[in-house]
C-alpha cells in the first residue's frame, strides 16, 4: 500500500455499532490514498474483537486494554496514523466519501503550506465555511485558536505538529479545553489554515451514555460539565498560552480581551444547554433557587478575567488597557458611546472599547434591558448594528428590528455571515408579524443568497490562496 495522503482517525469507547458502521462507510471509498485508523479505549462491549474481522489493507486497529481517558486515546490514534494529514472523526459521524477527492486535491495543491484544513459539516456541532485562507500567526490565531470544541472535521498536517503528551494532558475536557482544541491552536502558529466550503461530514446521533456517576480526570462530566467555574480555569490556561506567544503587545491585548468575552459567552451557552423544556425567550434572565442567572454567569467570567489579567500578562500595554475595562463596562450608555466614537482615543482605549461594546450589548440581551437600544443605532459597525437589531427583536419591536435587518441584508459591504443572518432574522420578524407569505419568501431568499455568497467567496479565496501560497514558497 502507498503512503496515504489522509488518515481518518477515530478514537472510540464502548460504541461498537457506531464505530463499525463508521469504518465500513469510509472503506466504501475505492481509492488507496486514504487509511482508516481506530483506537479503542478499552471498550468492554467487544469493539476490538468485532473490528479485528475487517480485512482491508487501508484499515488499522489499535487501542488499550483499559480506559486511558480521551486525551491518551486521541494521541494514540494520531501517533499510529501514517497519512500526511490526519482527519479527526467522532465514531457516530459519517464522512461524505464523494467529497474525499476534493480534500485530496486541496492537499495536493496547498498542503505544503497548510497546518490545518477545516471542512464544512452538517449538524448541530458542525460549521459551514466559505473557502478561506488564514496566514499563520495572528491572523489564524485570532480566528481559530481555542475554538472548534467538536472534533469531527479537524484535518491536521501530521508533520507540522508536536503531539506532546504532558502538554496535551493539561487540556483535558473538564476545563472546556478538549485536547484537540490545543492541537487546533498550535496549528494556527505553525502554518496556514484553510477553510473549505464543501461538506465533508454529517453529524450522527450519539448513543446515550450516563456520565453522572463516572468520574473522569477528577471531575464529573454530566450536570457539572461546563459550569462557569470550570470555564474560568480553562480561560486561565488560554491566557497563559497566549502569554507565551510571540505576538506584539497590541495583538496580545486584543486577543486577551477577545478570549475573555468568548469564554464568558461559552459559559452562558453551556448554562442554556443544560436547561430542558424552557422556552428560549425565557432563558436570558433564567434563575432558580441556589443557581446563577445567565447574566450573573456572564458577568462572573468577565470580571474574573479582568480582575486577574494583571497577574497573567507580561506587557504594560495590556495592563493599561485592562485598567480601563471596569469603568467602560459600567458607565452610562451615553458616556460610553461618547468615548467609543471619539477620534482621539489612545490605542489602548480603542482596543478595550471595541471589545467592551460587544460585552455591554450581550449584558443588555441577557438582562432584558432594552431601554437604551436606540443610542447604539448610529454606531458605524455592522456587527453592532446586527446586535442592535437582535435586541429590538427580543424586545418584540419587530418593525424596528425588520428595518435594520433589511438594511443589513441589502448592504453591499456587509460581511457574508451578517448578511445571511439578517435575511433569516428579517424572515422571523415577518413571521412574528403574521406576514407568513413574505416570511416564506425571505427564507427562500436566505437559501439563495447563502449559495450565491458562498460561490462568490469561493472564487475570490481560490485566487487569494494561490497568490499567497506562491509568495510563501518564495521565502
Amino acid at each position: 500500500m502507498n503512503i496515504p495522503i489522509v488518515s481518518f482517525c477515530i478514537p472510540t469507547f464502548n460504541r461498537i455499532n457506531q464505530v463499525y458502521s463508521c469504518v465500513q462507510k469510509l472503506l466504501a471509498y475505492k481509492g488507496d490514498d486514504i487509511e482508516v485508523v481506530v483506537s479503542d479505549n478499552g471498550s468492554p462491549d467487544g469493539t476490538m474483537e468485532r473490528l479485528s474481522h475487517i480485512k482491508d489493507k487501508r484499515f488499522l486497529l489499535t487501542g488499550f486494554s483499559q480506559n486511558m481517558l480521551y486525551t491518551a486515546n486521541l494521541l494514540n490514534v494520531i501517533k499510529n496514523a501514517k497519512g500526511d494529514f490526519v482527519f479527526l472523526l467522532s465514531d457516530e459521524d459519517t464522512v461524505v466519501i464523494e467529497n474525499i477527492p476534493v480534500l485530496i486535491d486541496i492537499i495536493m495543491k496547498f498542503g505544503a503550506d497548510a497546518s490545518m484544513i477545516l471542512g464544512s459539516g452538517i449538524g448541530a456541532d458542525s460549521a459551514p465555511y466559505t473557502l478561506g485562507f488564514f496566514t499563520k500567526g495572528y491572523h489564524a490565531y485570532k480566528k481559530h485558536a481555542f475554538t472548534h470544541g467538536y472534533m469531527t472535521g479537524i484535518i491536521l498536517n501530521r508533520k507540522m505538529l508536536d503531539y506532546n503528551d504532558e502538554n496535551m494532558k493539561r487540556f483535558d475536557f473538564h476545563y472546556y479545553l478538549y485536547p484537540h482544541i490545543l492541537l487546533v491552536t498550535e496549528a494556527t502558529l505553525k502554518g496556514t489554515v484553510i477553510t473549505v466550503n464543501r461538506v465533508f461530514t454529517i453529524q450522527g446521533n450519539v448513543e446515550f451514555i450516563d456520565f453522572s456517576d463516572k468520574n473522569f480526570s477528577g471531575v464529573y462530566k454530566g450536570k457539572h460539565f461546563l459550569d462557569h467555574e470550570n470555564v474560568i480555569v480553562g480561560l486561565k490556561e488560554i491566557l497563559l498560552h497566549l502569554k507565551l506567544s510571540n505576538f506584539n503587545d497590541i495583538e496580545k491585548a486584543s486577543l486577551y480581551f477577545g478570549f475573555i468575552i468568548s469564554q464568558a459567552y461559552h459559559a452562558v451557552y453551556a448554562k442554556i444547554n443544560r436547561l430542558d423544556d424552557v422556552e428560549y425567550a425565557k432563558l436570558y434572565n433564567y434563575k432558580s433557587e441556589g443557581d446563577k442567572s445567565t447574566l450573573e454567569i456572564y458577568e462572573t467570567v468577565i470580571n474574573w478575567g479582568y480582575d486577574h489579567i494583571i497577574d497573567l500578562v507580561d506587557n504594560t500595554f495590556t495592563r493599561e488597557a485592562a485598567s480601563m475595562w471596569p469603568e467602560l463596562l459600567t458607565m452610562g450608555d451615553e458616556e460610553f458611546l461618547h468615548i467609543y466614537e471619539s477620534e482621539n482615543k489612545s490605542p489602548s482605549q480603542y482596543i478595550v472599547a471595541n471589545h467592551v461594546i460587544h460585552a455591554r450589548m450581550m449584558m443588555m440581551q441577557l438582562g432584558n434591558r432594552f431601554d437604551n437600544i436606540s443610542l447604539y443605532e448610529a454606531v458605524n459597525n455592522y456587527y453592532v448594528k446586527f446586535d442592535v437589531a437582535k435586541l429590538y427583536f427580543l424586545s418584540q419591536n419587530y418593525d424596528k428590528a425588520r428595518e435594520i435587518f433589511s438594511c443589513l441584508a441589502d448592504g453591499i459591504k456587509v460581511p457574508p455571515n451578517i448578511k445571511i443572518s439578517s435575511f433569516y432574522y428579517h424572515a422571523l420578524c415577518n413571521y412574528s408579524l403574521s406576514n407568513y407569505l413574505s416570511a416564506r419568501q425571505l427564507f427562500e431568499e436566505t437559501r439563495r443568497i447563502t449559495m450565491e455568497l458562498t460561490n462568490k467567496e469561493h472564487n475570490k479565496a481560490v485566487e487569494y490562496i494561490q497568490k499567497i501560497a506562491q509568495e510563501e514558497r518564495k521565502k
